[in-house]
């Protein structure tokens, strides 16, 4: 839309905020809102929360998989109020795992024979995106350094007790992604790049989980060489960590060279039964993904 801007008293230029805007938000005389220049863009911005924002899914012929999808999708994009029906057993279970285990700040508003509704009981703050992230990234970190240890150590038995780690990254990057989408963040340049770096971050963790689901079971330790570049990717994995908060195109170019020195390493190393085959796959696949970051992490660089 466009809005005419106003001359008053001399320099003081004056813009008429759009109406229905104003009565979504509740806008009041004397409220303060937040303004922001950047570039040809002037972005105005409130604390204040709009109406709840309600959806209905229709639950029928979904199964665990697809309702865990649905209802993630909807919690990432801002949601409020998540209305489910037909209500049977698999929703009524599914969505008691997912409140207990991924939907930060909702529980179950209303329960009836036909119906479940799921609520927020709180507001999403923008405050709250970067204390999350953080958690997010410590959490993860943690995950690989405890499961290089269960695994250098020959404690296979152990591994499934760390899949709580990475509940609780899905937990954070899934609450951060909501925060994005409902919120967004200060600026406005950089939401899309925050966006990626969390999308990674949860994937990282998937990896690390998938190593514990599949060797639990593993009898014989793993050959030196192959623990060697486990520590070296999650070393690697903390270096990217340090430059997302203290970023310098210097140690980017470093950690470039370092990736090639560790594929050099996995390329060079003889893997002895399908167990190690399958450790270095998902050892590398995480190496690609942290080398992920690097664009984001640039771009954000720059955007400050």
């Amino acid at each position: 839309m466009k809005r005419k801007v106003i001359q008053l008293a001399g320099r003081t230029v004056v813009l008429s905020l759009p109406q229905e805007w104003v009565k979504k938000y509740s806008i009041r005389k004397g409220d303060s809102l937040e303004v922001q220049a950047s570039a040809n863009q002037l972005v105005i911005s409130t604390a204040f929360k709009s109406t709840a924002s309600i959806v209905s899914l229709p639950t029928a012929g979904l199964n665990e998989r697809s309702f865990r999808l649905a209802i993630s999708g909807l919690h990432k994009a801002g949601y409020t109020e998540i209305s489910l029906s037909p209500l049977n057993p698999l929703v009524l279970r599914t969505s008691q795992d997912m409140l207990k285990n991924l939907l930060l700040g909702f529980a179950v508003l209303e329960q009836t024979e036909k119906k479940c509704v799921l609520r927020t009981t709180g507001q999403d703050l923008a405050e709250q995106f970067q204390p999350s992230l953080r958690r997010a990234f410590l959490v993860t970190l943690s995950l690989a350094d405890q499961s290089y240890e269960k695994m250098k150590n020959n404690q296979f038995r152990h591994l499934p007790e760390l899949l709580e780690l990475e509940q609780t990254n899905n937990q954070l990057t899934n609450f951060c992604e909501r925060l994005l989408t409902s919120t967004g963040y200060t600026d406005t340049k950089q939401s899309c790049f925050l966006y990626v770096v969390v999308w990674n971050l949860e994937k990282i963790a998937d990896d690390y989980k998938f190593i514990c689901q599949r060797f639990y079971h593993s009898k014989k330790p793993f050959s030196p060489a192959l623990l060697e570049i486990y520590a070296e990717i999650n070393l690697f994995f903390h270096s990217y960590y340090t430059l997302f908060y203290t970023f310098s195109l210097e140690q980017l170019t470093f950690l470039s060279k370092e990736k090639e020195r560790i594929e050099q390493m996995i390329h060079a190393t003889p893997t002895a039964t399908p167990e190690e085959l399958l450790l270095l796959h998902y050892l590398f696949s995480i190496l690609t993904k942290i080398t992920d970051f690097s664009a984001s992490f640039l771009a954000l660089h720059f955007l400050h």
